[in-house]
């Protein structure tokens, strides 16, 4: 038996041990059901075994049609986002372009020059890292259990491991690699995935698992075999189990056949109540997926960003210390900074009114946040010399700040974080 199999039989395997075992361990009770329970049931009135049978039958197979029906509607929700994920990845001519340069290069012995070449400027690193992004957002939506590691794999698993697997771009990624965990677990969960189908892994020779960062940051990958992300099917089958078990039960105590329907039908709807409040939170799930992307998306498409973006990273792609001397925005437009910053206050008056929460920030906007408010060169400009106009700056970095150090991230120019060069910091979170 493969991987796979012992995978898929495994939910089977913990269902039987936990909920069907549990309920015939206890001896005399089970003797006391078969005896008394069986006994009672066939003095019945014909009549009343059908409709016991039927209130019992009637309540399994209305769970049985919820979780059908739930599982219709999330696919084709998912599959209408996975369309628009899709489409995104090309939408964007940089990240078009990130991929033709990958594919040109992809038939050539590996030669770093190449790479080197391909990748030159600034703006071409800024290129690559955002085609990463997109990756990031896969990941996110994969452990939101929005999408699924099979239909990712199908769809971007090619376009994922011709950029991943490459020695040049893994270099460029370890500059900074606490800020790429979400590529390092999606790595580990497409992996784990294509071995338990036996699908073979491209450029395996250049396996992102060999770099020495890995089994740091792929850690916590999202492993769809685990109990925990199938949840949703074992409360469906032990759902039926209880409502089976408890038939007999009530006829073992001697309840009358209508109070035996009466309790059958009132447990189909609390089961049927939960099941309807998971459909609405994977609705909710899949909408607010849908604005986040969008959110990205309005991020993205806007080129002074980008510019902003580029001059940030400068000192973390060439691993250079900050010059406070020669600011490299001092020739920026100061409005393209403000709307830049102004972008994030809305995302922090979003996440004050729980619209969004801080890990979907931090998954989507982590690093282009932190790589802006921590650099120096913009706070000398903007965020300590006009401090009490970035109110809502200052407690989403106070937030986002907590966030990473609760899960154990670093953050990006750490040295120079907020908190760490104005000392009325505490003052503006009020």
């Amino acid at each position: 038996m493969n991987n796979y199999k012992k995978g898929s039989n495994f939910i089977i395997i913990i269902f039987v041990v936990l909920v069907l075992l549990p309920s015939f361990v206890l001896v005399p009770i089970t003797n006391f059901i078969l005896n008394n329970g069986g006994v009672a049931f066939l003095e019945l009135p014909i009549f009343a075994k059908i409709s016991a049978f039927i209130a019992s039958f009637s309540t399994m197979l209305g769970i049985f049609m919820i979780y059908r029906q739930i599982e219709k509607d999330k696919k084709v929700n998912s599959s209408r986002f996975l369309v628009d994920l899709n489409d995104s990845i090309m939408s964007f001519e940089s990240t078009r372009n990130v991929y033709k340069k990958l594919l040109d290069l992809e038939d050539k012995k590996y030669d770093r020059k190449l790479y080197e070449k391909a990748f030159k400027t600034d703006e071409d690193k800024y290129n690559l890292l955002s085609y990463f992004g997109f990756f990031e957002n896969l990941q996110f939506f994969l452990e939101k259990k929005i999408i699924k590691i099979s239909e990712i794999n199908d769809l971007f698993s090619k376009r994922f491991f011709i950029a991943i697997n490459n020695p040049y771009i893994q270099e460029e990624i370890s500059k900074n690699a606490e800020s790429w965990v979400n590529i390092y677990k999606l790595y580990k969960t497409f992996v784990v995935y294509k071995n338990d189908k036996n699908i073979k892994i491209p450029y395996k020779q250049y396996a992102l698992s060999k770099t020495k960062e890995y089994s740091k940051y792929s850690k916590n990958y999202f492993n769809y075999k685990s109990i925990k992300n199938n949840l949703f099917i074992i409360f469906i089958l032990s759902s039926s189990i209880f409502t089976l078990l408890l038939f007999f039960l009530l006829i073992a105590f001697g309840y009358p056949v209508n109070n035996i329907s009466s309790i059958i039908g009132s447990c189909g709807t609390v089961i049927g109540a939960l099941a309807i409040f998971f459909q609405l939170n994977v609705e909710n799930g899949i909408n607010k997926s849908r604005f986040l992307f969008e959110l990205n998306k309005s991020f993205l498409s806007k080129e002074y960003f980008k510019e902003i973006n580029v001059l940030a990273s400068y000192n973390i792609n060439y691993n250079k210390k900050f010059n406070l001397k020669n600011n490299l925005f001092s020739k920026v437009k100061i409005e393209n900074l403000f709307n830049y910053l102004t972008f994030f206050e809305s995302i922090n008056i979003m996440l004050e009114n729980h619209g969004l929460d801080a890990s979907e920030i931090n998954s989507f906007f982590g690093f282009r946040f932190f790589v802006v408010v921590n650099n120096p060169y913009i706070q000398d400009i903007l965020l300590i010399k006009d401090a009490v106009y970035f109110k809502n700056i200052y407690r989403l970095h106070d937030k986002l700040i907590k966030y990473r150090k609760f899960k154990f991230l670093d953050v990006i120019y750490g040295n120079y974080s907020l908190e760490k060069r104005y000392q009325n910091y505490k003052q503006l979170l009020k």
